[in-house]
C-alpha cells in the first residue's frame, strides 16, 4: 500500500527518436531510477517509418509527485532536462 500524494503531481510528455535495438522496457526502468520524485513513466505513443531505417518515435507521459511539498515548475523542468540527457545519450 502506498498512500495519495496531498500533494499534485506535474505531467510532462516527452518525445524522442531512439535506436531499434532500445526496447521500452528498459527506458522505463533506467527513466524511473533517475529521480525519486518520478511517480510513473508510461509509453504514449509509438511510431516507425521505413525511411527512418534503424531508428523509432517514442513518446512517454512522465508523471512527477514530490511527497513533502508541492514541485516548482524549476523543480520539475530540472527532472525533464535530466531525463532528457539520458535520452540524448541513447
Amino acid at each position: 500500500y502506498v498512500p495519495v500524494s496531498k500533494f499534485p503531481a506535474i505531467t510532462r510528455d516527452v518525445s524522442m527518436m531512439i535506436p531499434l535495438s532500445v526496447t521500452v522496457t528498459s527506458l522505463i526502468q533506467a527513466l524511473q531510477k533517475i529521480d525519486d520524485r518520478i511517480a510513473s513513466v508510461e509509453l504514449m505513443d509509438f511510431f516507425e517509418k521505413p525511411e527512418w531505417k534503424d531508428k523509432k518515435s517514442l513518446t512517454f507521459r512522465i508523471i512527477l509527485v514530490d511527497p513533502l511539498a508541492t514541485m516548482t515548475t524549476a523543480q520539475a523542468d530540472s527532472i525533464v532536462a535530466q531525463v532528457t540527457s539520458y535520452l540524448q545519450a541513447q
